[in-house]
């Protein structure tokens, strides 16, 4: 099964409340880090960390960072870690001037909680479309097939995304 809803439920209000607070100049934030303090990363340096076989660097982009430290959305993180054993988490933002991903294989599944969607943002996985179309709910998504995400539509669509530690 590529999609799986899983049984978490968490406050899409709190957690939209902490991704406002931050300053939005990339479409991906990080909650976790390396060293507690790094926000974003530069996504060529991550695709070479994996072409050289250090893809296990990011089982250690566990330190939440100083923004999210204290907040409902590090105790978010740790119920997920607890029980899934992930590593990095990252606010992802689609919205109508970047829409997709490419169409790619990651190294590791993914767990993720919508924030923001709708019928118009779609997650496409080996060519069939799929909808994570429940705010607040965790879902495991089985990114190590061929997969994009895609916001057709004219609202953002941000998910928080969990790695499983590799």
């Amino acid at each position: 099964m590529p999609i799986t809803l899983l049984s978490e439920k968490f406050d899409v209000s709190e957690l939209l409340s902490i991704y406002n607070s931050v300053d939005h100049q990339s479409q991906q934030i990080y909650i976790t880090s390396l060293d507690g303090n790094t926000y974003s990363y530069d996504s060529m340096k991550m695709k070479e960390y994996a072409a050289e076989g250090k893809a296990y660097l990011l089982n250690d982009m566990t330190k939440i960072n100083e923004l999210f430290k204290d907040s409902y959305l590090e105790d978010v993180y740790k119920e997920v870690k607890n029980k899934y054993d992930i590593g990095r988490a990252r606010f992802m933002k689609l919205d109508c001037k970047i829409r997709a991903y490419s169409y790619h294989k990651d190294y590791s599944e993914r767990y993720h909680i919508p924030l923001t969607t709708d019928d118009d943002s779609i997650f496409l996985i080996e060519d069939k479309v799929h909808r994570l179309s429940e705010v607040g709910r965790l879902y495991k998504v089985d990114t190590l097939r061929k997969h994009t995400a895609i916001n057709l539509g004219w609202n953002d669509r941000v998910h928080i995304v969990f790695d499983k530690r590799i």
